[in-house]
């Protein structure tokens, strides 16, 4: 959309209509896997969103749910584009097709389980003992869309590890101590399976059959005789492994296993024949899937932060991704913007696929950190990284090759990087020798070492149209350096406090820096004269974090610009921090014009505004609120 911004010019519009497309680094955290849309679409759980895969065309998109939390638990209906999402302390209906939230519902206890019947005209909730049953609303406006139609407390001894639906009106739950119940949303009278030796995984009903796996790696079948379930046999799983998670595909009889070591074992269920055997990232399996075609498995490990769509009879990936483990610490987009390459804390080096939201290549090439990674300017495919462990990789994006490495005489890190316009000069600064070091990317030579700051030197840049080099420091510097010419000279822009970032105008003709203090200055950099500042700490909000020990009104700390970033046409300013949003600012007027929201996932530090809510623990869930508020209460005399 467009919006006419208050102080510009009747002829001047500026569109702000940007929302989040897709989530990359972040492939799966918890929850169970579900396919939609005829089982084309496979929808999994990443933080507060869900993430879709398509399946055919192997891409992905995002569905922003607005969900504050984690989440728990997630539902699809099997009639409707209608999804029951659970996060820590509230239940949402979301509009799959629109993408938007219908209700959101504050619940007491987190949900752990969610199920809908085969009619979808029903749906259960779960919580660690007790099941609760809903209408499935429908996608007509009504005032208060999800009703209860039945609660049941099934007073187990362990919580519920796993609950699914018999036929439209029964269900069964089960619990971790081996505890089973099959109950009615109308008035029957509850049944209990006994003969479990030990806490049950998973469970898998029909209207003629019921299916249990438990911790002692046994798969108990029940069968149906006049509306009563009974024990009909029990076959040992030959693996001494612990079993996570299962599932089971009637038509084909194929039940999956999936232990701790990451072993996932497809089975014939009549008679336990293994069929076929995959060890996956070697790490624990969290969730798994059969795909109704009986061919294709579904893979996922939330503490290898990977998904596998895997084809077991021809051998063969249909989608593989994995996630970034530790920090993020770096990303930098290629010039034709069809790739982004991003650089984390355990030195991995990522190729993602912005038009399909999957990655395709994975380096591992660095020792420490990667710092910083920029594709060349003059788009002949080449990508340079600098790392902790004080080299500099040279990478080729059209072979996904590495070719060169440069390093520095003596022990160094490298924090920050720059490549020149022609794609020949190479300069990286140090974190600890407050050096800048020159190299020459097609003869690997080292061409020279400039010295001049008293600081880590945390930002490069070169003048996109003028041979002119900027080196940001935190001893309150800046210095403009003339390293083309045969006498080498540097002018130094002083500022106020330490300088966090700097970038050029794409023309060349302004210089942005952001110092801690939270103020952007703007530099002529052929006069070295100052053309405008901009106070931002009054429109930089931050969240409360645990090691605050100030309060909200009187603390600045946070409030500066990490990163900033010109328009293409020069006249806007991006600029973000350690705040939940991205600020742009029109650059003639020095105004702040538009906030992007990134997250509002309360998980994160810094992102809960409501100082209430956040001790020096961390997050005030429910019940510790629900504490302090009776220790507030005043006993009165008598």
């Amino acid at each position: 959309y467009q919006r006419r911004v208050r102080g510009f010019s009747a002829k001047k519009k500026m569109n702000f209509g940007f929302k989040q497309s897709n989530i990359l680094g972040s492939v799966y955290t918890g929850a169970k896997v579900s396919f939609f849309e005829n089982q084309n679409y496979l929808i999994v759980a990443s933080h507060n969103n869900l993430v879709c895969y398509d399946l055919i065309n192997k891409t992905s998109f995002l569905i922003n749910c607005s969900i504050k939390k984690i989440i728990h638990a997630f539902a699809i209906s099997p009639i409707s584009p209608l999804a029951v999402v659970a996060d820590a302390d509230s239940l949402y209906l979301v509009n799959l097709k629109k993408k938007i939230p219908i209700s959101i519902v504050t619940i007491k206890n987190s949900i752990t389980q969610i199920a809908f019947n085969p009619s979808g005209t029903h749906f259960a909730t779960a919580d660690d003992y007790d099941i609760q049953i809903w209408l499935t609303p429908n996608l007509s406006k009504e005032l208060y869309p999800l009703k209860i139609a039945k609660s049941l407390k099934t007073r187990f001894f362990s919580p519920i590890s796993d609950m699914c639906w018999i036929n439209n009106k029964k269900m069964i739950c089960v619990a971790k101590d081996g505890a089973s119940l099959i109950t009615s949303i109308n008035l029957m009278k509850p049944q209990k399976l006994i003969g479990h030796s030990a806490g049950i995984i998973a469970c898998f009903a029909f209207p003629n059959k019921i299916i249990t796996i438990t911790k002692s790696r046994n798969v108990t079948f029940w069968k149906s005789i006049f509306s009563k379930f009974i024990f009909e046999k029990k076959n040992p799983i030959k693996k001494h492994q612990i079993i996570l998670c299962a599932d089971y595909l009637e038509k084909d009889d194929l039940l999956l296993i999936c232990f701790i070591n990451g072993d996932a074992m497809l089975y014939k269920a009549e008679d336990l024949s293994l069929l076929y055997e995959i060890n996956f990232a070697k790490s624990q399996i969290n969730a798994c899937k059969i795909h109704e075609n009986g061919n294709w498995i579904v893979l996922a490990s939330s503490q290898k932060n990977s998904l596998l769509v895997w084809d077991w009879r021809a051998e063969t990936p249909i989608i593989k991704q994995q996630g970034i483990q530790l920090h993020l610490n770096c990303f930098n987009y290629s010039p034709d913007g069809s790739l982004i390459a991003t650089g984390s804390a355990d030195g991995n080096l990522k190729f993602w696929n912005v038009s399909t939201g999957l990655y395709h290549v994975n380096f591992q090439d660095h020792q420490e950190a990667i710092s910083q990674v920029v594709f060349s300017p003059a788009n002949n495919g080449v990508l340079i990284t600098a790392s902790l462990d004080g080299t500099v990789n040279a990478y080729d994006t059209i072979r996904y090759k590495k070719f060169r490495t440069l390093k520095a005489k003596k022990p160094c890190q490298f924090c920050s990087l720059a490549i020149d316009s022609s794609g020949e000069i190479i300069v990286a600064g140090t974190f600890d020798t407050y050096e800048i070091y020159v190299w020459s990317l097609q003869t690997s030579k080292l061409l020279d070492v400039l010295s001049g700051h008293e600081a880590p030197i945390v930002h490069l840049a070169f003048n996109p149209t003028q041979q002119q080099l900027a080196s940001s420091s935190w001893d309150t510097t800046v210095k403009l350096w003339d390293i083309f010419a045969a006498k080498l000279s540097s002018e130094t822009l002083s500022h106020s406090a330490d300088v966090v970032t700097a970038a050029y105008r794409p023309d060349g003709c302004e210089f942005c820096v952001s110092t801690l203090d939270g103020v952007l200055t703007f530099w002529n950099p052929k006069e070295s004269a100052i053309l405008g500042i901009i106070e931002a700490r009054s429109d930089i909000i931050i969240g409360k974090r645990t090691d605050f020990l100030r309060s909200k009104v009187n603390t600045n700390i946070d409030k500066y610009f990490t990163s900033i970033c010109y328009t293409p046409d020069g006249s806007c300013l991006l600029a973000c921090g350690k705040s939940k949003y991205v600020y742009l600012y029109e650059l003639s007027q020095k105004v702040l014009v538009k906030k992007f929201l990134i997250t509002s996932n309360e998980f994160y530090e810094g992102v809960i505004t409501n100082f209430r809510k956040v001790s020096e623990i961390g997050v005030i869930d429910k019940e510790q609120e629900q504490k302090n508020k009776k220790k507030k209460k005043m006993i009165l005399p008598g």
